[in-house]
């Protein structure tokens, strides 16, 4: 078998390591208190990292590591302190906080329900089972891989693997999905009861629920008819596909590559749902649907877009809106798996083969449309790869 070529899906990528910010979320009021707020955080890092340095200059080889181990545990314990309830607060200084990791707020996982008893539309096991194999015995075979390539796309497709045990319903937010572990992790995110809810109300599984989309909605979407998705590599130059793209019923686009950066004659224009990461804000449009598929900062999604001080809020349809659940970031399949995945592969995985047609633009090429940013998840090249195997016909 010949070896896939490797593309680029620049728009589908997402920056995910944006530094922390001073708040652009209350204004400037707010502003100087979060700079003042966030220098002091600072200022007991700088210290504890010079302390580290001195360690590591006048303590004896055996005894660094421990003392490191020290003050990394010192450190994380200050910051859970400090920001105790209101970690929407320090998110919204340090973005990279947006973790499981770094904040500890999933409750024990026997009190999360995962799987719920929800009829929703579900992926075709055939079709899984057949993409999977035609990766597996692509790698199985002799062929033209580095030894780091093959280790790299070998560990991607267990990754992978492990994914595809997940359905929709699974992950993703809607009013019949949303539990009493994922309101536990708001409550934890910001411990203020009325910050949760447009009108101020005192927060509740029922109420925060009632302001989802339903199941119903997004059956309704993928059921539409056939899909266009339209990312962001420089195939799409020169290409005159707008037309064919906006004949589609649904167009799907992703991140900042709409609006302005859309061209009539080569990218088309219509957009159905917008697919983006944390960082990135939603459509003006209010027709279009949202769908925020951050998976590596994800508390980042729910302090910036459905609480009321979030930098998003006020310009968030909250029920056109389909979102990763919390809870689901509390097993281990999604907390860690998901995160080495572009916005554009989690999308085509969960969503897009759920569509009885589905045609892919600018999934090719070897360079973006109208992007700059680099790539930053570990698995978009694997993700080239799987598409070059199951997707060979995309554009």
């Amino acid at each position: 078998m010949a070896r896939p070529l490797a593309v680029v899906d620049g728009g589908t990528g997402s920056d995910s390591s944006s530094g922390p910010e001073c708040s652009s979320v209350n204004g400037s009021g707010n502003a100087v208190r979060t700079c003042i707020g966030s220098c002091k955080v600072y200022l007991v890092l700088l210290i504890l990292a010079a302390l580290l340095a001195l360690s590591i200059v006048f303590l004896p080889r055996s005894g660094q590591a421990e003392h490191i181990a020290i003050a990394k545990w010192w450190m994380e314990r200050k910051v859970k302190k400090d920001y105790s309830g209101r970690w929407c607060a320090g998110i919204a200084e340090h973005p990279l906080w947006g973790t499981e990791e770094v904040t500890g707020l999933c409750p024990p996982a026997r009190d999360i329900l995962f799987e719920t008893n929800v009829s929703a539309p579900v992926l075709d096991e055939n079709l899984t089972a057949r993409q999977l194999k035609n990766v597996r015995d692509y790698l199985d075979e002799p062929n033209n891989l580095s030894g780091q390539e093959y280790e790299l796309y070998d560990e991607a497709l267990g990754v992978l693997e492990k994914i595809s045990t997940l359905q929709p319903k699974d992950v993703l937010a809607f009013r019949e999905t949303w539990t009493n572990a994922d309101t536990d992790i708001l409550r934890a995110l910001d411990s203020n009861p009325r910050v949760w809810l447009p009108q101020g109300g005192k927060l509740t599984t029922t109420a925060f629920a009632s302001q989802l989309p339903s199941v119903a909605d997004f059956r309704r979407l993928v059921e539409s008819g056939p899909a266009a998705i339209v990312g962001g590599a420089d195939s799409l130059v020169n290409m005159s596909l707008g037309h064919e793209i906006d004949a589609h019923p649904v167009v799907v686009r992703f991140n900042a590559i709409i609006g302005d950066k859309l061209s009539a004659p080569e990218t088309g224009v219509k957009m159905n749902l917008h697919v983006m990461c944390a960082k990135v804000p939603p459509a003006t449009d209010s027709s279009v649907w949202e769908m925020d598929l951050e998976a590596s900062t994800p508390w980042r999604t729910y302090c910036g877009r459905m609480h009321k001080g979030g930098e998003f809020e006020n310009v968030t349809v909250r029920s056109k809106l389909f979102m990763f659940r919390p809870s689901a970031f509390c097993r281990k399949e999604t907390r860690f798996d998901f995160q080495g995945w572009t916005r554009g592969f989690l999308f085509y995985w969960f969503v897009g083969r759920l569509f009885d047609s589905l045609t892919m633009y600018g999934f090719k090429g070897g360079g973006h449309y109208k992007n700059d940013e680099v790539m930053h998840e570990r698995y978009w090249t694997f993700e080239h790869f799987f598409y070059d195997i199951n997707e060979p016909d995309r554009y």
